[in-house]
């Protein structure tokens, strides 16, 4: 047995059959795959049920959303580690792994693995990686930041471990977002207090 650390991206749903010709049970999985690949095809395929507890734990809002033209994408966020063993290939009725199955991997209830979902790190940086944005681009990060604003805004619990880390996320990208275009908090208020001002003077000239 092997311990195995790698990188993937999530690609889908498949669904597996988990038995012999006598008893089994046909099981829908949210399938990953890894970014490194053997003979151009990624290494490893991670099929993991969707009521398995490691996946019940991520606490983080889906970033995964289309803003105007652009595609915001986890891509390849997740680190996953596990114990590499037989049990884990995925094998036919008659117990055979095929030649088409050899990368798959499944795992059941039971089985261990562990899962780190580092998408808010990867939107951050492919922000901080930005330069010169033009406006339509700063649009579509705004964009971007209104609807993770309003999912964290549906979250009922402040003092979840969800809520805490989309604060926190979202007040990263926006702060990075100001320091690229130059429109921090200060700047904003400024322009407040300058528009209040107009009218002000404007309401002073009219005739009393």
């Amino acid at each position: 047995m092997t311990e195995i650390k790698i990188t993937v991206k999530e690609n889908g749903t498949e669904s597996v059959y988990l038995g012999d010709y006598r008893q089994g049970i046909s099981t829908d999985c949210r399938k990953f795959v890894s970014k490194e690949t053997d003979d151009g095809e990624p290494k490893y395929e991670i099929l993991i049920p969707f009521d398995h507890p490691e996946l019940e734990k991520q606490e983080k809002i889906n970033v995964n959303i289309r803003v105007n033209n652009r595609h915001f994408e986890k891509g390849y966020c997740y680190e996953m580690s596990f114990v590499d063993s037989k049990d884990l290939l995925y094998k036919s009725p008659n117990g055979q792994v095929s030649n088409e199955n050899k990368n798959k991997r499944v795992f059941n209830l039971r089985a261990n693995i562990t899962i780190k979902d580092n998408s808010y790190e990867k939107i951050l940086e492919d922000l901080k990686n930005e330069n010169n944005l033009m406006k339509e681009e700063e649009t579509t990060w705004k964009g971007f930041i209104e609807y993770f604003r309003n999912q964290l805004a549906g979250i009922s619990d402040k003092n979840s471990t969800k809520y805490k880390e989309g604060k926190k996320f979202i007040e990263e990208l926006e702060a990075e977002l100001n320091n690229k275009t130059g429109k921090g908090n200060d700047d904003d208020n400024r322009e407040r207090e300058r528009e209040t001002k107009k009218l002000r003077n404007y309401g002073e000239r009219l005739p009393s």
